[in-house]
């Protein structure tokens, strides 16, 4: 019994990190998606602000447009978007910084998958 105990433990084991690969993979792709719609996206639309997507996919409208329709219910987003760097303001208003995170779950535990990048205006 001692024997096919750790046979299970180690199986259990490899089986959650399986998916927690596969979920931390889907979570780039889909984060990188992401800014791929922000770099499409009219420098003036991104209105700055914290936006969280509620889980349920009800977007705020000023960050409808750069999530994917296929994104996934298990993924909570998050998009700040502000036009300081470093704690310094950009008084020309001509770089905003967004920020991306993306929250997930795999069992009891929770990740999560950070990303920035800067959008100037053209």
């Amino acid at each position: 019994t001692v024997f096919s105990t750790l046979i299970i433990s180690m199986m259990y084991s490899n089986v959650m990190e399986n998916v927690k690969l596969k979920k931390e993979t889907l979570a780039m792709i889909y984060m990188t998606e992401i800014f791929e719609n922000v770099g499409i996206e009219n420098y003036d639309n991104l209105v700055k602000g914290n936006y969280r997507n509620i889980i349920s996919n009800d977007y705020d409208d000023h960050i409808e447009g750069l999530i994917p329709q296929d994104f996934p219910k298990d993924y909570e987003v998050s998009i700040n978007i502000t036009d300081e760097l470093d704690g310094v303001t950009n008084n020309e208003n001509i770089l905003k910084k967004i920020e991306l995170t993306l929250t997930y779950e795999i069992g009891n535990k929770t990740f999560s998958s950070y990303m920035e990048r800067m959008k100037i205006k053209e």
